[in-house]
C-alpha cells in the first residue's frame, strides 16, 4: 500500500483559519476526485467525532484507541486518496482561558497532543502548516472572540493581565517542530495571508490546488472599538454583542478594536519582527513570504 502524505493546518486561532478552511472546503468533492481527502471543522466538530475522539487523544478522547484502530480510522478517512489534509485549530487547545485571558505560553499542551497524533497515524512523518500574527492584534482579536463566544469579562478587569511581550511564537514553533513525527513545518505571517494564499493551498493540496480561489470578503468580522466599549458598559444586557455589532459596525468611523495603544503596538511589532526572523532560521521550518512582484 502506498504511504499517504499527511498535512495538518493546525492554526493558529485568529489567523484567517476559517477563511482558509472555507476556501478549501468549498471544493472538497472535486478534491476527492483528485486524490485529496480534506477534513475541516465541519467534519471534526459539533455533531461529528472530533479529531481527538477519532484517534483517542486527550483531553476529549472519549475512548481508548489502539494504534491499529487509529490507522484503520485514518485509512477510512483517506478512502483511497493519496493525501490527507486536516485543518482544525482547536486540536492544539484554545487561545483564551474561561476568564478571557490569553493562555501563556501559547498552546501549552500542543506538543503532547501532536506527538500522540503523529505516533498513531503518521509514523512516516507529518507536515504542519501554521499562521502567526502581530501580538497586539492577536490579543485584541482574542478578547473580541471571548465576547462573541458569550464571555463577559470586562476589559478593565482583564487588561492588567495582558502583556503584548508575553506572546512568544518562537517558543511555540520550537515545541511543534521538536515533535519527532513532524517532518516539516510551514509558517506564514497573518499579515501576508492574502499574498501567500496560493502558496498555502499549493503546499496543502499539491497539484489539486489549481482552481482553489479565496472566498470573497472576511469570513469572521470582528468588533469595532466603539462596539467593545458599548459591550463593556452593558455587560449584563441580553444580546449585547449583537446589538453593539449592529450599532457600531467596523467602518471608516468605527475602526477595529485594539486593546493596546500606539506605543505598545510599536513595541509588540518590534518583538514580532524579531521573532519572525528567528523563526525563519529554525530547523525544519520554512517561512512562506510573498513572491516579488513582476515589473
Amino acid at each position: 500500500m502506498t504511504v499517504p502524505d499527511i498535512f495538518f493546518h493546525i492554526g493558529a486561532h485568529k489567523t484567517a483559519t476559517t477563511h482558509l478552511q472555507r476556501s478549501i472546503g468549498n471544493h472538497r468533492e472535486s478534491l476527492r476526485d483528485r486524490g485529496v481527502a480534506f477534513f475541516g471543522p465541519r467534519d471534526l466538530r459539533d455533531a461529528h467525532p472530533t479529531l481527538g475522539q477519532r484517534f483517542g487523544i486527550a483531553p476529549n478522547a472519549g475512548r481508548q484507541v489502539t494504534p491499529l484502530q487509529a490507522m484503520a480510522e485514518r485509512d477510512k478517512m483517506l478512502d483511497g486518496a493519496s493525501r490527507l489534509v486536516l485543518s482544525e485549530e482547536n486540536f492544539i487547545g484554545g487561545i483564551n482561558n474561561k476568564w478571557g485571558r490569553m493562555s501563556v505560553p501559547l498552546y501549552r499542551n500542543a506538543q503532547a497532543r501532536l506527538t500522540d497524533l503523529t505516533t498513531k497515524i503518521a509514523p512516516q512523518g507529518m507536515t504542519l502548516a501554521l499562521g502567526v500574527r502581530h501580538p497586539a492584534a492577536l490579543a485584541s482579536s482574542a478578547y473580541v472572540q471571548h465576547l462573541m463566544a458569550g464571555g463577559r469579562t470586562g476589559l478593565r478587569r482583564l487588561q492588567p493581565h495582558l502583556d503584548v511581550m508575553a506572546i512568544d511564537w518562537v517558543d511555540l514553533l520550537q515545541r511543534l517542530s521538536g515533535v519527532a513525527g513532524v517532518s516539516r513545518l510551514y509558517v506564514w505571517r497573518h499579515e501576508d495571508y492574502d499574498r501567500v494564499f496560493d502558496q498555502i493551498t499549493r503546499l496543502l493540496l499539491g497539484d489539486a490546488a489549481e482552481g482553489i480561489d479565496p472566498v470573497e470578503g472576511r469570513v469572521h468580522m470582528g468588533l469595532s472599538h466603539a462596539a467593545v466599549a458599548h459591550i463593556n458598559a452593558n455587560l449584563r444586557e441580553p444580546d449585547i454583542v449583537a446589538t453593539a455589532r449592529a450599532r457600531f459596525p467596523i467602518c471608516d468611523t468605527h475602526p477595529p478594536f485594539s486593546i493596546f495603544g500606539a506605543a505598545e503596538i510599536e513595541k509588540g511589532g518590534r518583538l514580532y519582527d524579531a521573532q519572525v526572523q528567528r523563526i525563519a532560521d529554525l530547523p525544519k521550518i520554512t517561512l512562506l513570504t510573498p513572491m516579488p512582484s513582476r515589473t
